[in-house]
């Protein structure tokens, strides 16, 4: 009836999230909103796990993510870029997992939010490398870790719910939702 409670862990709030903490919305569930959480960031992990205070979790959305562009021709790549796209991408959903691992028990369910980027079979356009690297290696651990979670009751799935216009995307030509 009350809906599910919500703790929604993000670097910064939005208009949107902030919107589901009004008691017009209370209906809906409760939403907590932690913000300052980075997920390259194990110090700002561990405060968003000391913060649950022993709740379980039910569900984990690992939705953190950058987006960077490189073409082979481009004049130059900016590598530090690059590599904070794989740390954010491929590293925070796992890290975020492990993080909040005491707080999953038999029945709960870790999803990570992937992209069609992620794929070695399906890649029709090249470019976008340390995106698409990322994505594929956040697949792999997750893959992985369905396996190691399973004896446990802990079930690990791989979403790509196709192009989201995004605040993330806008950047790149596809304007925010």
């Amino acid at each position: 009836e009350g809906g599910y409670g919500v703790v929604a862990a993000c670097r910064t709030s939005s208009a949107e999230l902030d919107a589901l903490r009004e008691p017009s919305q209370a209906s809906l569930g409760t939403v907590c909103v932690r913000e300052g959480v980075e997920v390259t960031d194990p110090a700002a992990l561990r405060r968003l796990g000391a913060s649950l205070e022993g709740r379980p979790l039910s569900l984990l959305v690992a939705n953190a993510g950058v987006l960077t562009v490189e073409r082979m021709d481009d004049e130059a790549w900016d590598y530090d870029r690059m590599l904070t796209t794989i740390d954010t991408n491929a590293m925070g959903p796992l890290m975020l997992a492990r993080e909040l691992r005491s707080a999953l028990a038999a029945g709960s369910k870790c999803v990570l939010v992937s992209s069609l980027m992620g794929s070695l079979a399906d890649n029709t356009s090249g470019g976008m490398y340390s995106y698409r690297m990322s994505k594929a290696a956040a697949n792999m651990a997750f893959r992985s870790m369905a396996h190691d979670l399973k004896p446990a009751g802990i079930a690990c799935g791989i979403v790509h719910p196709g192009f989201v216009r995004t605040d993330m995307t806008a950047p790149f030509g596809f304007p925010g939702g």
